[in-house]
């Protein structure tokens, strides 16, 4: 898929297994999809809850926010290159506040962990800030043995994210 897929809203809605939209509602946000970043059909979770597949990217916004849902893997040549090419995407569309969800995370191995510190120093060079929400328990677990949780700013909700990035002092020009 190259450009960008815009949509005037949050879609809820659901997709066959071969990717078919079964239809949905759009709300308040807008949906976006980097070059380079599938966007469904969703990845299946195997028994061990390990992903299989390619990592599954959605882009929304919310005011000057942009949301990063992410599911799948983050690992090496299986869902660093995406991560990568979305926070290029919203730093290059002048986006400066990103929220990556990671409640589809199951893993990350050391490419992954070297991605998100990464797409960190990126946002953080652009005078932007990135935060972490949802975060599964294995994902959380390796961010604290790493001691990467040291410089994330992580949050339960979302809610709770936008709230901080609201606040936090706009960049300077």
């Amino acid at each position: 898929m190259s450009g960008t897929l815009i949509l005037s809203g949050r879609f809820d809605g659901c997709r066959s297994e071969k990717g078919e939209s079964q239809g949905g509602n759009l709300h308040g946000s807008e949906v976006t999809s980097a070059p380079g970043v599938r966007i469904g059909p969703l990845a299946k979770p195997t028994r061990e809850g390990i992903f299989t597949g390619s990592m599954n990217i959605v882009q929304r916004r919310i005011g000057d926010i942009t949301i990063i849902d992410l599911q799948g893997n983050i690992m090496f040549e299986d869902g660093d290159q995406e991560l990568r090419s979305a926070i290029a995407s919203v730093l290059e569309a002048g986006g400066r506040k990103v929220i990556l969800n990671m409640g589809e995370v199951p893993y990350l191995d050391s490419a992954g962990l070297s991605e998100l510190v990464r797409s960190f120093v990126a946002v953080n060079k652009r005078g932007g800030k990135m935060v972490l929400i949802d975060l599964t328990r294995k994902v959380q677990d390796l961010l604290t043995i790493s001691k990467l949780l040291t410089i994330f700013e992580k949050f339960d909700s979302e809610t709770a994210a936008i709230r901080s990035l609201e606040t936090a002092a706009p960049p300077p020009a």
